[in-house]
């Protein structure tokens, strides 16, 4: 299935599309690929085309357990189970990419403390000064930085919303050259393309601003995805499927039906779903 999406800047380096995971320790959505879909369709879309693209697929397995106060022991069971669901799924529903498309969670998506409170202190410096203006009123760093300080109001009572925004940013790869998930220079000329789901957006904007504010020497160029409008990586408050209790009559809610719909495209039922068994050994 193709989607709509914008157009890439025009590159003659390598395009590296970039998808990251939130973390439940309620249970991992069997919807959850269909976070992926878009960033799956583009990187087959370009490297038919002949353009050199990688897709990194990443989770900040012990920043989120940490910083959103998880159950460490059923989080990291979430954690394990999403990377062999996801890598099961793109090695059966799309095996021609499945060499391009990298998974990089726990060790292997580690946030150093240093860069992350140089992000915190540039983002504390673009902190807008208190305001009654409505987020329609506010321009758009400022609007990001309301959503993103309500969105943690459900962490830790909002606390630590500028850690949270800061570690976007620079595993959106805002920050200079200092990016956790790759090393740019082996990539000249690389645009890197942030997918996400529209509570991506704010995160998005700052990862902007700081990359200009940064000098960034790669292109950045995020995009809102059409899925996981209800973010995909954690059950839905609604009602949904998570893995360990597959249910073929289940019908989705109104704010998941999306996913469920995307997925049955091509062909990925929740039946299906339900019966992958992670024959991958990672």
């Amino acid at each position: 299935m193709s989607f709509s999406l914008p157009a890439l800047p025009s590159t003659s380096g390598t395009i590296i599309l970039t998808t990251g995971l939130g973390l439940s320790d309620q249970g991992t959505p069997l919807r959850l690929p269909a976070l992926l879909l878009p960033g799956l369709s583009l990187l087959r879309n370009l490297l038919d085309e002949g353009i050199p693209a990688r897709y990194v697929v990443y989770q900040a397995t012990d920043f989120i357990i940490e910083t959103n106060s998880l159950n460490p022991i059923k989080a990291q069971h979430c954690a394990d189970q999403t990377t062999r669901y996801l890598h099961d799924f793109v090695g059966h529903f799309y095996p021609d990419i499945a060499p391009s498309v990298d998974f990089k969670t726990g060790a292997n998506c580690r946030i150093e403390q240093k860069p992350l409170t140089m992000v915190e202190n540039i983002l504390q410096d673009m902190l807008p000064r208190p305001s009654n203006k409505e987020p329609a009123e506010l321009n758009n760093v400022d609007a990001a930085f309301a959503l993103i300080r309500a969105y943690g109001e459900r962490h830790k009572g909002g606390k630590v919303f500028m850690r949270y925004a800061a570690a976007n940013v620079l595993l959106n790869s805002g920050f200079a050259d200092t990016y956790p998930l790759l090393n740019l220079s082996a990539f000249p000329q690389a645009t890197v393309v942030p997918l996400g789901g529209q509570r991506e957006e704010p995160f998005f904007t700052l990862t902007s601003a700081v990359a200009t504010h940064t000098k960034c020497t790669h292109s950045i160029s995020p995009m809102i995805v059409p899925t996981g409008k209800m973010p995909a990586y954690y059950p839905c408050p609604d009602g949904d499927l998570v893995l360990d209790t597959p249910d073929n009559s289940f019908v989705p809610p109104r704010r998941i039906k999306g996913d469920f719909e995307a997925l049955k495209q091509i062909g990925a039922t929740i039946e299906i779903l339900g019966g992958f068994k992670f024959e991958v050994q990672l």
